[in-house]
């Protein structure tokens, strides 16, 4: 969350996409060196296959890197502290789209905590808003 704080600072300044496209350059150092030693000390157990190594890449790309632009965007036109927490609904939405596309089975529990979570959501950005509303009365 740091980074992502940090990251919408420098929207302020900067595009979005030359943020996201700095940090990776900045990263790429320790990403190279950590992603060696994981490969050298588990490469036996899983095999390495074109289409697994494609989807990596696609996924890297897409919503790693693309998916940035729009975040940053989005943290700069509402503000960090309300854009940061949509993005607990995120998990929601992937549960939902599993269910639906995938036809997964969703316990009881999963569905309380999912609730939960956009009960906590709905009521951080009600919080928040009462809070700018009081603010700007006085």
């Amino acid at each position: 969350s740091y980074c992502y704080v940090e990251g919408a600072e420098l929207t302020k300044i900067m595009p979005g996409w030359q943020v996201i496209s700095w940090v990776v350059i900045y990263t790429l150092p320790v990403c190279i060196v950590s992603s060696v030693i994981i490969w050298l000390r588990t490469h036996n157990d899983h095999p390495v296959t074109f289409h697994g190594v494609f989807g990596l890449i696609m996924i890297g790309i897409s919503s790693m890197y693309l998916g940035f632009f729009a975040w940053y965007r989005g943290l700069r036109d509402v503000g960090t502290a309300r854009g940061s927490q949509v993005q607990q609904l995120q998990a929601l939405f992937t549960l939902g789209w599993a269910v639906l596309l995938l036809k997964e089975k969703v316990s009881a529990l999963t569905l309380l905590t999912a609730v939960g979570v956009v009960l906590c959501v709905l009521w951080a950005l009600s919080a928040r808003s009462k809070n700018q509303s009081a603010l700007g009365s006085n």
